[in-house]
């Protein structure tokens, strides 16, 4: 028996590149940060963006650039993909701890100032003013007419419409 040691490394290696390493590379592009995502799902993640990432490269280097598809068409492809998501995973870490970001956190942290308001003051001062209306005028006051009262005439799902202000 003659056992072609070669061709099976070959094969080995061929099937990690494919299967595997593209993908691997894309989930550290996606999700750059270690804690967001387990090793054990990063790993199965890893399996289906290669596979998604491989046939996406096949497609893309035979329909858009008209390549013919050999094998060493493929093996540069999927090597071109997978040298891209590691650019874009350490382009991200960087940024990640750059004092750019943190600049830029800063800016829109006070360009966007937010206000609480607490309207249940506002509210409550004009159901008691309601209610003080509605004693002078002998109306019984509930919270459903109050609630009418305050609020505007609107449609609403059911296309019931509100009474109007008094």
């Amino acid at each position: 028996m003659d056992i072609d040691i070669i061709g099976i490394v070959r094969a080995i290696a061929g099937i990690v590149l494919i299967t595997f390493v593209p993908g691997y590379a894309l989930s550290w592009a996606i999700f750059p940060r270690r804690d967001r995502v387990p090793l054990v799902d990063r790993i199965a993640l890893s399996f289906v963006l290669s596979i998604i990432g491989v046939i996406a490269a096949v497609l893309f280097i035979d329909i858009v650039l008209g390549v013919e598809t050999t094998a060493v068409n493929l093996v540069i492809a999927v090597i071109v993909l997978t040298v891209l998501a590691a650019v874009a995973w350490k382009g991200q870490v960087i940024f990640l701890g750059s004092e750019l970001k943190a600049g830029i956190d800063r800016s829109l942290r006070t360009e966007m100032k937010v206000v609480n308001i607490d309207l249940s003051l506002l509210r409550n001062r004009l159901v008691s003013l309601y209610d003080k209306n509605a004693a002078q005028t002998d109306e019984k006051a509930d919270s459903a007419s109050c609630e009418e009262y305050l609020a505007p005439p609107i449609t609403g799902i059911t296309g019931t419409k509100c009474p109007p202000r008094k």
